[in-house]
């Protein structure tokens, strides 16, 4: 799965994610490349947190702002990989588009900051149907 990952704050040139999964079917992680080298993931999934995942990509398709003052604002506990960083998770709505934005407290690189990428619809709509098809492939 490739999904596109706006860059903040213009949330318009974007970095791509791809969908992972462990060869043993333990745990899938969308992995964010800046050309051909690894600079930061999020969304660490197992079988035991798939579902709370897929609540939360449903939720914000289902989700509806008014203005762009709202937005809806909590956290994911990681207590399955191995760094464990929480995950703030934030719906925004931004130059008239919904965005689910995502936290990871301040990891990448000295000249990019990849601690907050984000999805549109279209790319969480990708995102739930491939983390649905997890269901199956997931130990």
């Amino acid at each position: 799965m490739n999904i596109q990952l706006p860059k903040n704050p213009e949330y318009n040139n974007a970095f791509h994610g791809t969908l992972r999964l462990d060869d043993d079917g333990d745990y899938a992680v969308i992995v964010i490349y800046n050309g051909g080298n690894v600079v930061s993931h999020f969304g660490y999934v197992t079988k035991s947190n798939l579902e709370s995942w897929i609540n939360l990509y449903t939720g914000f398709l289902k989700w509806d702002p008014k203005n762009s003052e709202q937005m809806t604002k909590f956290t994911i506990p990681d207590t399955v990989s191995y760094f464990q960083k929480d995950y703030d998770v934030e719906y925004r709505f931004v130059h008239n588009k919904k965005l689910f934005v995502v936290n990871k407290h301040h990891s990448g690189g000295w000249f990019i900051d990849f601690s907050e990428i984000s999805m549109d619809e279209a790319n969480v709509m990708k995102a739930l149907d491939i983390y649905e098809g997890l269901r199956e492939k997931l130990k």
